[in-house]
């Protein structure tokens, strides 16, 4: 049993070098033997640690009673059903049609083809035959050509399976009567046509040439349709998220939960902005199982369902349900299509929701303050979007835009264009989208820059960590105990006080280097340069070869960079212990980070 269940543990969920995957397992001594004994001789790195110093990866999300004001922050979503529920409804159908559809048949005379005016009817037991009912039914004859015309439309409903007919199939049965199925020149006052009108062959004809057309021009309309009562959020129950560098968590005033949760720089933003605006009188974000899912046929009409980013609710009392996008795919029309009809069955005669639909190009352009200029911005790249036809030919008006538009002039007076022009594209794609974040923050007052500084995070660990392979992967024995030896040098010769210090950058230095999971690559770095270039104590093995490799020309220089880079990260970004709100400030270490960023790439790529 301990092999089985740490073995599951020990599978990877993503390729190695994707993600730093970690195993965490609370002491028991059937597997303290197992791993201490058998996965340590496979060279498996394993840390013991105290269990209340795990590191946190996921946080929970709950409604804050205890600090904020649920009544003022409540929003209440609608409870609707699915749009799979279809309304047949009767599209248009003209007379030309009608007429080219009798023309196969012959037109019948007035006065001939009367059937019976009464018929014997038995009603049988469904078991043992014997008649339990007998009864002579009249065939009441039409009592004038109006009520012909409602009798067929009702049979034709019932045939079809569909309601509401009368406004396109009333006239068309007039003329129908009047000029095709008995030659032209009758009326349906005339009593002789009434008293034809409810012969059998009258009926069949009509079944003939009507069934078939209203069968063709029936259209399926999704409806929505209120169900239940509004939910409010105050009633979700708690939720986790995973959180990261790249996934951080926002503390906001406005809305009603502890935090919220973002996953992508425009994300983070937004809930800036919201959090500023004079309008905005609460938001939320649509995440957790509880969240709204607004269900849709994709484009091979297979049963989806997509889930907005944001709730908003403004000053006015109106509701918003909110998108905001990086990148358009096919289906993000019909998501905002989707979503459009969720807002009009979800809106009643008080309370109105609308969709808003945020692209990354409008956003960085917005230079106003308040959510609703925000709306109004948007409001043609939308229109825009749910335009199927012009979307087939081409993307929808500002898709994808990002940071196409006008990079080098948001650069300008930041930073060197020939800086960010000798980056490759992933990197200088991250260094634009900070510049961009920056400019669009600039505009405010009073805001956090912090979340500029996040779409650098992972290019510059990446950076980090590719200079520590490049330069140190060479080195590293290739034999498994020769390995072990490398990693795990005799410290004798060192100050006692700094041997757990060595040990535990030997350790990550060998989840860097060995399984591609170290952690922190940009504080390693610092580490591994700081030792290499400062430190005089004499190791064997990895020690030795950061000192061989290490020491370059513009190391010096590269180690306060990095230092400063580290520093600002841990204090500023990530628990921003002092608020990030002075924009020379925030532009001088954007400045050097992307400085920084190129120095690492240059350093990795020299020999």
């Amino acid at each position: 049993l301990p092999e089985q269940t740490l073995g599951r543990g020990l599978r990877r969920m993503t390729p190695c070098g994707q993600a730093n995957e970690v195993v965490a397992v609370v002491e028991h001594e059937a597997f303290a033997r197992l791993y201490r004994d058998e996965l340590s001789q496979e060279g498996l790195p394993i840390d013991i640690v105290e269990v209340d110093k795990v590191p946190t990866t996921t946080v929970s999300i709950y409604p804050d009673t205890a600090k904020k004001d649920l009544s003022a922050l409540d929003i209440s979503i609608p409870q609707l059903t699915s749009a799979n529920q279809t309304l047949p409804v009767l599209g248009p159908i003209s007379l030309v049609e009608v007429k080219d559809a009798f023309k196969k048949y012959s037109t019948l005379p007035v006065g001939e083809g009367r059937g019976p005016d009464e018929v014997q009817y038995e009603g049988r037991h469904l078991i043992t035959g014997e008649i339990v009912e007998h009864m002579k039914v009249s065939l009441a004859l039409l009592d004038s050509g109006i009520g012909a015309i409602s009798f067929y439309e009702q049979e034709l409903e019932y045939i079809c399976k569909i309601k509401g007919t009368h406004q396109v199939l009333g006239p068309l049965l007039q003329n129908f009567f009047e000029d095709l199925l008995f030659g032209p020149g009758h009326s349906i006052f005339d009593a002789t046509l009434v008293a034809r009108l409810s012969d059998s062959d009258v009926r069949e004809y009509v079944r003939a040439v009507f069934v078939p057309l209203i069968r063709r021009k029936i259209l399926f309309k999704q409806i929505r349709q209120t169900e239940a009562q509004p939910v409010s959020l105050g009633l979700w129950r708690p939720f986790q998220v995973t959180v990261s560098e790249r996934r951080p968590v926002q503390l906001s005033a406005k809305t009603i939960f502890n935090l919220v949760p973002c996953n992508r720089t425009l994300e983070t933003a937004f809930v800036g902005l919201c959090d500023k605006s004079s309008d905005v009188a609460a938001f939320a974000k649509n995440a957790g199982p509880q969240c709204l899912r607004v269900d849709y046929l994709s484009d091979g009409a297979r049963l989806a369902f997509y889930t907005p980013d944001f709730f908003v609710r403004v000053n006015s009392g109106n509701y918003y349900l909110v998108e905001t996008k990086g990148q358009v795919d096919r289906d993000v029309p019909i998501k905002a299509r989707a979503a459009i009809e969720w807002c009009k069955a979800g809106s009643t005669k008080r309370i109105k929701w609308e969709y808003v639909f945020v692209p990354e190009g409008v956003f960085q352009r917005f230079q106003g303050s308040t959510f609703e200029e925000l709306a109004r911005m948007c409001a043609p790249a939308l229109h825009d979007l749910t335009n199927e036809e012009q979307f087939k030919n081409d993307m929808p008006l500002f898709a994808g835009l990002g940071m196409l538009e006008a990079e080098v002039s948001e650069a300008k007076g930041l930073v060197d264009t020939k800086v960010l022009d000798a980056l490759p594209d992933r990197l200088r794609k991250a260094a634009d989208e900070a510049i961009s974040l920056y400019r669009f923050f600039e505009k405010k007052s009073g805001v956090s820059y912090a979340p500029v500084f996040t779409a650098l995070l992972g290019v510059i660990d990446e950076a980090a960590k590719g200079l520590l392979l490049q330069k140190l992967t060479p080195k590293m024995p290739g034999n498994m105990q020769e390995q072990k030896d490398w990693f795990e040098p005799y410290l004798g010769g060192a100050d006692r006080r700094m041997v757990p210090h060595y040990e535990q950058l030997a350790r990550n230095l060998k989840k860097t280097l060995v399984y591609r999971n170290g952690v922190s690559p940009l504080g390693l770095l610092r580490s591994c340069l700081d030792f290499a270039l400062n430190d005089n104590t004499k190791l064997t093995g990895v020690f030795d070869a950061l000192k061989t490799e290490l020491k370059f020309a513009g190391g010096r220089e590269l180690l306060a960079c990095v230092a400063e880079i580290n520093d600002f990260r841990n204090t500023r970004v990530a628990h921003q212990e002092e608020p990030l709100t002075d924009e020379a400030e925030a532009g001088k270490v954007l400045a050097g980070w992307i400085t920084g960023l190129s120095r690492l790439w240059d350093a990795g790529k020299a020999r």
